[in-house]
């Protein structure tokens, strides 16, 4: 029987680009087209535990949960792979490829549904996944674990994809925080959002790896003209002449979907 494993990995922005080649985030360099519409792997250092019981067949649920100098947004499903198979390096690395049917998903929060899994022990028991409560999910869920069932998951998911999603439209330079703040007031309603900054290939948003200009271009419009709302951040530099946001806020405009934001 196939099973279904949880991993939580915290989300976080890094400034820098690295530019030293040999740098462990070039260790997953991939085509410049790469990861846009599905995962196409995920990696894991862990040599113990459920970890190295993955199999091909098997899922992993990856939970993610972005930190931002003005706090922190609630958890939320980042992707689910489907794994093709596992290959290990030889420093004991593991990469698990991805199949087709594999998912992205868009920000949500998840955490009404965590306290409903349970996981299963190394000698078979069942136990809920976070024994505490009140403990960090970073601190329960310190490693990968294995799932006893994945059905509050795949509920949640079904409710959300009942729901439009929420496309925010800002510009980094500027309005990142009441990008942040817009997201975090929709997260707590229940809704689902589209924050470029964190539902883009990782490689883009935390490690700056170059991806290609116009794979990301029709990525980011399809995701646009799907959204049942535009929320336009309108910083000062917002829709600055030939900026992208001048180009996203046209497009919504004529969608009609188009909702501004007073910056503040």
């Amino acid at each position: 029987m196939p099973q279904h494993f949880i991993h939580y990995v915290p989300r976080r922005i890094v400034l820098r680009f690295p530019d030293d080649p040999n740098h462990p985030w070039f260790a997953g360099v991939q085509d410049l087209g790469a990861g846009f519409s599905r995962p196409k792997f995920h990696v894991s250092r862990r040599k113990t535990g459920p970890t190295q019981q993955v199999r091909k067949g098997d899922t992993i649920w990856v939970l993610g949960q972005i930190f931002s100098p003005w706090g922190a947004l609630p958890p939320g499903l980042d992707a689910r792979i489907e794994v093709k198979h596992v290959e290990k390096s030889n420093d004991g690395k593991l990469r698990f490829i991805a199949t087709r049917h594999s998912h992205w998903f868009p920000l949500s929060d998840v955490s009404q549904v965590l306290p409903d899994l349970e996981s299963v022990t190394g000698q078979g028991r069942i136990n809920p996944l976070f024994k505490d409560p009140e403990a960090s999910i970073g601190r329960s869920l310190q490693s990968m674990r294995l799932l006893a069932s994945a059905d509050p998951l795949e509920e949640h998911l079904r409710r959300l994809s009942l729901q439009p999603v929420n496309f925010i439209s800002y510009r980094i330079c500027d309005g990142t925080h009441s990008a942040f703040i817009k997201t975090q007031a929709l997260l707590v309603q229940g809704q689902t959002v589209f924050w470029d900054r964190w539902c883009l290939p990782r490689r883009l948003a935390e490690r700056r790896e170059l991806v290609g200009s116009e794979v990301l271009d029709r990525h980011l419009m399809k995701q646009l003209a799907s959204a049942g709302v535009v929320w336009g951040i309108e910083s000062p530099a917002y829709s600055a002449r030939g900026s992208y946001s001048a180009k996203e806020k046209r497009k919504a405009v004529r969608l009609g979907t188009y909702q501004p934001v007073p910056d503040f």
